[in-house]
């Protein structure tokens, strides 16, 4: 049974064209992707669809391409009312973790049933670096044999009760994917 996380109301479904992903509400009225996710927004100027499924009222915002804030690898989509929100605690910096991390994901903008994908850490690359334009923390899926990680890109990576990243890409080594790049901050 998957524990409830103060953070799952925060999660949301992302729609943009040919791309689905995931956001994570940051303030009442912000929520944080990965760039990728919204790519055909901004190339083909067309609008973001973002639905939070736990809302039981299955809200739903559209954002146009015009109100999309690039943070490379990371945007933020402003939503043009305020939400409930809870804070989130932000661990400042990771190093190793022993711990297992998880991944949260909507499958579908309908489902209220949440995904998750259980990470360990592989590789915490580029740790002098404080360049967040760049993947610096590389983890791998526990006992997951899935074709496609699609969907996951935007999670947030939920270890305890702190977010210490954000999902951006997967990567495959014979068609399966065994690696999943994320960012996480630094001091």
């Amino acid at each position: 049974m998957m524990q409830k996380n103060p953070y799952f109301s925060q999660i949301c479904y992302i729609s943009c064209g040919s791309e689905i992903g995931t956001g994570f509400l940051v303030s009442p009225n912000t929520v944080v992707t990965a760039l990728h996710v919204v790519a055909d927004a901004l190339s083909k100027q067309i609008d973001v669809e973002i639905t939070f499924p736990k809302d039981l009222r299955h809200r739903k915002y559209v954002v146009n391409w015009s109100e999309i804030r690039k943070f490379p690898p990371l945007v933020f989509l402003t939503l043009h009312e305020e939400r409930s929100f809870s804070g989130i605690y932000l661990r400042p910096t990771l190093t190793e973790i022993t711990t297992q991390m998880h991944a949260y994901r909507y499958s579908d903008k309908d489902d209220d049933k949440l995904d998750c994908i259980i990470l360990q850490q592989i590789d915490h690359s580029n740790q002098d670096s404080t360049d967040l334009r760049v993947a610096n923390l590389l983890v791998k899926p526990i006992d997951e044999r899935r074709l496609s990680f699609g969907g996951f890109s935007g999670s947030p990576i939920i270890v305890g009760n702190c977010i210490d990243g954000i999902l951006l890409n997967e990567h495959k080594e014979d068609g399966i994917p065994v690696r999943l790049s994320g960012i996480c901050g630094k001091n």
